[in-house]
């Protein structure tokens, strides 16, 4: 009777460490057809939220705010608050002239020739786009090339403000002054070479151009 009854007791003993063992391992070691399965809604196996993302933070944020980063823009100022050290230009075609100012104050003004019929200077707001000493001329319509010398219709200075890519127009010089007040140029803006060479030690690429009927 001793015996059966420590059979049993040792029998029962290993029954009970048994289903204890399968329980811890059923908590720890995740079941795999349980794993595989990815009900809706749920986060796919192997794409568990990254710390990241846990605190809310986009990965790439701070990358691209580092590669897109600009200098703050300063809005450019209204007339009333125009630097007395802006320079810009305005062109008067029924007055012949442009006037230069510096700020608010008018500095100077030359007579100019404008554009003839069938060519007549744009007029609008425009800048400067560039600047160049002794330029060679080309004619627009036979497209005849003369280098910088006397026989130049630019003079020796060139002040470019507007183009459509094949016709240029702007400041220059010239060697016939008689023609300065008169409507004669093919869209350009003569000045003698004297005046055109004043004017074009006070601007740069992007000084305003204000051109007026």
């Amino acid at each position: 009777m001793y015996n059966n009854q420590s059979i049993t007791q040792i029998f029962s003993l290993l029954c009970f460490l048994g289903a204890v063992t399968l329980v811890v391992l059923d908590v720890l070691v995740p079941d795999e057809s349980r794993s595989s399965r990815n009900p809706q809604g749920a986060e796919p196996a192997g794409s568990s939220p990254s710390l990241l993302s846990l605190l809310d933070i986009p990965v790439t944020t701070g990358l691209n705010t580092l590669g897109g980063f600009r200098p703050p823009v300063t809005a450019p100022a209204s007339s009333g608050e125009r630097s007395s050290d802006t320079v810009r230009l305005v062109v008067s075609l029924s007055q012949r002239q442009v006037a230069l100012y510096r700020g608010d104050s008018r500095k100077a003004e030359y007579p100019v020739a404008i554009g003839q019929t069938g060519w007549e200077t744009p007029t609008g707001a425009f800048e400067v786009i560039e600047t160049q000493k002794y330029p060679t001329w080309e004619h627009p319509l036979t497209g005849e090339r003369i280098p910088p010398g006397p026989r130049n219709p630019l003079g020796d200075r060139w002040i470019g403000f507007w183009t459509d890519g094949r016709v240029y127009v702007g400041f220059h010089g010239t060697a016939d002054e008689s023609s300065i007040g008169v409507a004669a140029s093919h869209g350009c803006l003569r000045l003698s070479n004297t005046h055109i060479r004043e004017l074009f030690e006070q601007v740069e690429p992007g000084t305003p151009v204000m051109v007026q009927p």
